[in-house]
């Protein structure tokens, strides 16, 4: 009998290949490969904070949803943001360039949200310690000290200037401002003039 060293060979690297990628995944996820590394990390993703309830002792409790995920995670944990019937209002006014942002036309936005929420061209919060950045997060929108992202777009120093008005005065441009009620807020930013 001959032996085909050329087949036995072929033969002999698939089931090395075929054991190559599955005894790994068999070896990780048996057991709670979390639990081994001392790691525990229930945090829900979110796309508003509808997707983040929980009922704790039969009560259900609203949590904030910021940067998509769930800010409280199991009953156990402390919120340090309490969702509160009270309502605050806000004025906020977004200029980029020569255009001021229609805010009623990102109420579809707040469809998922109850922390903050659209009325009559201002925002209205429903809690405290909440700050600019967690109200244009709702807007997918965000506040640095040198730009403001409005979704994909960015305005950002040295193109231009960006400012933060909190009610008549003028500020530095950070969004970790703790909104209040009646406040009026407005973040301008003016391009450089391309003509020089």
């Amino acid at each position: 009998m001959k032996v085909d060293f050329k087949k036995l060979s072929v033969i002999f690297l698939l089931v090395l290949l075929v054991l190559g990628f599955t005894l790994p995944g068999i070896f990780f996820f048996v057991g709670d490969q979390d639990s081994q590394y001392g790691v525990e990390d229930n945090t829900r993703v979110c796309a508003g904070d509808s997707d983040c309830t929980l009922v704790c002792d039969d009560v259900e409790q609203v949590v904030l949803c910021y940067r998509n995920t769930c800010q409280k995670n199991s009953c156990d944990e402390v919120s340090y943001i309490e969702y509160e019937s009270v309502e605050n209002k806000v004025l906020l006014e977004i200029t980029a360039g020569n255009e001021t942002l229609d805010l009623s036309k990102h109420t579809s936005l707040f469809s998922d949200n109850l922390y903050v929420t659209f009325e009559d061209n201002h925002i209205v919060t429903h809690a405290e310690g909440l700050t600019l950045n967690h109200i244009l997060d709702k807007l997918s929108m965000a506040l640095t000290p040198n730009c403001l992202v409005l979704g994909r777009d960015g305005f950002c120093e040295p193109n231009g200037e960006l400012s933060l008005i909190i009610n008549g005065q003028r500020n530095d441009p950070y969004g970790e401002y703790v909104v209040q009620d009646g406040d009026e807020l407005g973040i301008v930013f003016v391009p450089l003039n391309s003509t020089t």
